[in-house]
């Protein structure tokens, strides 16, 4: 779970998840109220793990011969495991960090 980088307050599940969630890219702590950014790193890593199940169903369904509503079934079950688990990869910064 993410640390705030002002007070080290541990931020929950559900306030990571509503906050990450909000298309906003500052996010306050809801401890100390202070701006806190999604790290470059995290963010990176976020993008590797949301680009990587796509390469895997499209071949798997091919080489498999599944039908088109077991691949869509099984896309949607990685996206729901993949946006459960985001909160547990975010990390914090106290300044908004380039991508690259």
């Amino acid at each position: 779970m993410p640390i705030c980088q002002s007070c080290d307050h541990h931020w929950s599940w559900k306030t990571t998840f509503k906050k990450a969630f909000s298309f906003k890219r500052r996010m306050k702590c809801p401890n100390c109220k202070e701006v806190q950014y999604a790290s470059t790193k995290s963010m990176r890593k976020s993008g590797i793990i949301g680009l990587f199940p796509a390469p895997i169903i499209i071949f798997s369904s091919m080489v498999l011969k599944l039908n088109l509503g077991v691949t869509i079934l099984v896309a949607i079950l990685i996206l729901m495991v993949i946006t459960i688990t985001y909160p547990n990869t975010l990390e914090l910064s106290n300044e908004e960090e380039p991508l690259w």
